[in-house]
């Protein structure tokens, strides 16, 4: 008999959480409805109003339950309390209150550090359905194989020891391209790395990233957020350059005329085209104040303005 699980969920989209380009390995199969591999398990899920359907049918297990409390629960972050973390964003800025009123229910998933590592570099240059290809190729390929569903095979993501016997053949066979090199390097830099990042703090966790051939500031940055919820973390693509312009550019160059005044008390390289004309300012200058203004919440912060930024272009 097929075993379900109901939870109950507040402040929390399935669908946006999912499609906000923080995770790949998943399939989407209707409206709120999706298989996800994580942690090398696989589940079906779906969302109605509020509440969170975990459906046993992939890879029936007996400890169905048990999986969902101690691995899916925490992969979506659930016992968090987001409504704190609106209030405590808008106490810092009430600029933000449009943008927290926007929010639809994303949440930071909680996911494995070194898949957050081959991910990012995959994602470079690559839209969402692209990386996702890639990401299942790879699994296909060198993951074992976790459930069906659907006609259609789920496999868990390649563990770092298959990830090291790779070739850069081997990656670029997945479509990987010019990133083919650096996958192989991170993987080497995965199973050679001694020391845990978690125990680090943001800033050093982003020197040692950066370290690794492949990995700039905002692929560092995606992965301290999505993979080690380093929350100080403050990405930014195109989406989020524009809509920090829109909201804050004016201040933005107030802050980079000041840290130019005291170069000392700053490690920003300003330039006077930042700090006096309309130009957008760059995206490493959104970043720094960015995590400047929010502090510990940037990550979240990030991920409301990103949402109220897709809304508002959508609108």
């Amino acid at each position: 008999m097929q075993k379900i699980k109901a939870v109950r969920v507040e402040d929390f989209s399935l669908a946006a959480t999912m499609e906000c380009g923080q995770c790949f390995n998943f399939n989407l199969l209707g409206e709120n409805e999706y298989i996800i591999t994580a942690f090398r398990h696989v589940v079906h899920v779906r969302q109605e109003k509020n509440e969170l359907i975990f459906i046993n049918d992939v890879n029936p297990s007996s400890d169905f339950e048990k999986e969902v409390e101690e691995i899916w629960l925490p992969y979506f972050d659930l016992k968090r309390d987001y409504k704190k973390i609106r209030e405590d964003i808008i106490k810092l800025d009430k600029k933000m209150k449009e943008v927290v009123a926007y929010n639809s229910g994303i949440r930071l998933l909680n996911q494995e550090f070194y898949e957050m590592v081959i991910s990012f570099i995959i994602s470079q240059r690559q839209n969402i359905p692209a990386i996702k290809k890639i990401i299942r190729r790879l699994s296909e390929k060198y993951g074992e194989c976790l459930g069906r569903f659907g006609g259609v095979n789920y496999y868990a993501f390649p563990t770092i020891d298959e990830l090291c016997k790779l070739s850069e053949s081997d990656f670029a066979a997945c479509k990987t391209g010019y990133r083919a090199s650096y996958l192989c390097e991170a993987a080497k830099w995965l199973k050679n790395l001694k020391k845990d990042l978690k125990d680090l703090t943001y800033a050093e966790a982003k020197a040692e990233l950066l370290k690794v051939k492949g990995i700039g500031e905002k692929v560092a940055d995606c992965i301290l957020l999505f993979g080690l919820k380093k929350t100080e973390a403050f990405p930014v693509d195109v989406w989020i350059g524009r809509v920090m312009n829109d909201i804050y550019g004016d201040e933005m160059r107030k802050y980079l005329k000041k840290d130019s005044e005291n170069k000392n008390k700053s490690q920003i390289n300003t330039k006077k085209s930042d700090e006096n004309d309309k130009k957008p300012i760059s995206n490493d200058r959104v970043r720094a104040f960015g995590e400047a203004k929010f502090g510990i919440l940037s990550g979240y912060a990030q991920q409301f303005l990103f949402d109220y930024a897709r809304k508002d272009k959508n609108n």
